[in-house]
């Protein structure tokens, strides 16, 4: 894997979890219509990504998910110290 198809990995695995946060976060109106607008686009390349993507890619970003994930839930118990 180049370092280029790395760091596509990398910010295409985050990015899916930002939209999973994104999408519970209870805006309103326009700030909502255009907070379906980020969610659906980074759907849609993630979706990409992953259809022309090996199973070593795939794989990568699923690691990439859970640790991203796991890193903010312990950020936030963190903060309630």
């Amino acid at each position: 894997m180049t370092k280029e198809e790395f760091e596509m990995t990398l910010i295409l695995s985050i990015l899916p979890s930002c939209a999973d946060k994104l999408e519970e976060f209870p805006f309103r109106q326009v700030a909502k219509m255009r907070q379906n607008e980020v969610v659906n686009a980074i759907r849609k390349q993630d979706k990409l990504y992953m259809n022309t993507g090996n199973i070593e890619i795939f794989e990568q970003q699923l690691n990439i998910q859970i640790s991203f994930l796991q890193w903010m839930d312990e950020a936030y118990k963190n903060t309630l110290k």
